[in-house]
C-alpha cells in the first residue's frame, strides 16, 4: 500500500499475522490482536510481512464521530484524551496503539463488527454503530500503561465540554446559550467549534437531533410530530423535509422499513 492520508479516523486491526504500519515518521510493528487508531490528515502506509497476515481498516468520519461517539470520551482515560485532542487541537497525537489479544470480549466485538461490515445485511449500519460504541466502551477500560502513543502531552480542551453540552441539551440549546454558558461571545464559540471539529455548531446540533430522531422512530411508537418536538424542532414540515434530504426517505418510511427489516431478519 502506498503512503496516503485522508480526512477520517482510521482504525487498523490485525486479525492474524504481522505487519508494519508506518505513521508519519514512526515505524510500528503490529502483530495479532493489535489495534492502531490513526488521526485524520496523517500520512501512513500499511505493509504486510507475508500472505498469512490479515488486517482490517475501519474508517470513521470526524463528523460521525462527533455526533455519535463523542459522548463516550468524557473522562481522563488516554484514549479519551487522544480523540479529544484530535477534535480540539492542532497539536495532537497522530496515532494511538494497543493490544486487545487477551481481551476476548473486545476481540469478539471487533470480529462481529467486521462480519457485519462485510455481509451488509439489513440494519447492518445500526448494528455496526452499536458494536463500535460497545468496543470503544471496552477500550476505555484499558490500563494506560498498555497504550502506545507518539506523545504524552494530553489535556481536555474546552471544545469537548461544549460538544458534551450540546449533546446533553440538544432539544433547546442555541449558539447564544452555549456561548453564555462558557462566557464567550457567540461569534467566538462558532469559530472555535468550526476550527477544531471541521463542522459548524448547527451541523453538530443537527446531527445529534436527527440521530435521536432515528432512534425514537425505531424504538418507540411516538408520532412523527411528537418526535419532531422532542428533538427540538417546531415545524414538522421542516423536520420531515430535512429528514428526507439526509436519509432519502420520510420519517414514516424510515420507521416502516426498519420495522419490516426487523421482522424479516
Amino acid at each position: 500500500m502506498f503512503v496516503h492520508k485522508h480526512a477520517f479516523f482510521e482504525m487498523v486491526y490485525v486479525y492474524k499475522g504481522l505487519c508494519e504500519n508506518i505513521v508519519g515518521n514512526k515505524n510500528l510493528e503490529m502483530k495479532e490482536g493489535d489495534v492502531c487508531i490513526i488521526a485524520p490528515d496523517v500520512d501512513h502506509k500499511l505493509s504486510v510481512f507475508n500472505d498469512n497476515c490479515i488486517a482490517f481498516n475501519i474508517i470513521i468520519r470526524k463528523s460521525t464521530f462527533t455526533s455519535t461517539f463523542m459522548d463516550l470520551f468524557n473522562d481522563d482515560a488516554l484514549l479519551s484524551l487522544f480523540f479529544n485532542r484530535i477534535l480540539c487541537s492542532k497539536n495532537a497525537n497522530s496515532y494511538i496503539m494497543f493490544s486487545i489479544k487477551n481481551n476476548r470480549y473486545l476481540t469478539c466485538l471487533l470480529n462481529m463488527l467486521i462480519v457485519e461490515g462485510m455481509k451488509k445485511d439489513k440494519n447492518y449500519k445500526i448494528v455496526t454503530e452499536n458494536l463500535l460504541r460497545s468496543a470503544f466502551c471496552l477500550m476505555l477500560r484499558k490500563n494506560s500503561e498498555t497504550i502506545l502513543s507518539n506523545t504524552t502531552q494530553v489535556y481536555t480542551p474546552i471544545v469537548v465540554d461544549m460538544i458534551n453540552y450540546i449533546q446533553e441539551n440538544y432539544r433547546t440549546v442555541s449558539l447564544k446559550e452555549l456561548a453564555n454558558t462558557f462566557n464567550y461571545s457567540p461569534d467566538y464559540v462558532g469559530k472555535l467549534i468550526k476550527n477544531h471539529t471541521g463542522v459548524s455548531f448547527i451541523q453538530i446540533l443537527q446531527d445529534v437531533r436527527f440521530k435521536k430522531a432515528c432512534n425514537l422512530l425505531v424504538s418507540t411508537n411516538l408520532r412523527v410530530i411528537d418526535i419532531c418536538c422532542h428533538v427540538g424542532y417546531e415545524s414538522v414540515e421542516f423536520f420531515t423535509r430535512r429528514f428526507k434530504e439526509l436519509y432519502g426517505k420520510t420519517p414514516a418510511e424510515y420507521r416502516n422499513q426498519s420495522i419490516s427489516a426487523s421482522f424479516s431478519s
